[in-house]
């Protein structure tokens, strides 16, 4: 963590951030289109090659019943993004719960490719392609085996 006197802080990554860059970019793009109380938030991420920073987010609980609305709203329309985008590995390390939503942490695991099972006589090939085509691919959403 890096401390800026009253500044935000910053949180040191030792990886590209490229892709938290191109979600925080579509998120900011979309706001301008959309609805924006729909939209989950997304911290503020800079890119420096093999490294970057991205803005500290701290867990908060969303409070009042409204604020819980919210948040399951923004979860949802998260959701609708992580499958667009094909983010997987969305597990709670990666993800934090903030009352202004569901803020992701880590996004590197985007635009996944689909496992190319078809042909593969193995039942857990299988399942895994039927699974990378769906929302379940995130790791949002509960799924059993």
């Amino acid at each position: 963590l890096l401390y800026f006197g009253s500044n935000p802080r910053l949180v040191y990554k030792p990886r590209s951030m490229q892709t938290d860059v191109l979600l925080f970019e579509a998120i900011r793009l979309l706001r301008s289109e959309l609805d924006s109380a729909t939209l989950p938030r997304h911290p503020a991420t800079f890119d420096r090659g093999d490294y970057g920073f991205q803005e500290f987010v701290s867990y908060s609980s969303p409070g009042s019943e409204s604020g819980l609305s919210d948040y399951y709203r923004r979860f949802g329309c998260l959701i609708a993004l992580t499958y667009f985008f094909q983010v997987g590995d969305l597990h709670s390390e990666n993800i934090l719960c903030t009352r202004h939503g569901p803020v992701i942490l880590d996004s590197e695991c985007m635009f996944n490719h689909p496992i190319n099972a078809m042909g593969t006589k193995a039942v857990h090939s299988r399942s895994l392609f039927e699974r990378a085509e769906t929302v379940l691919d995130s790791g949002l959403l509960p799924s059993w085996r």
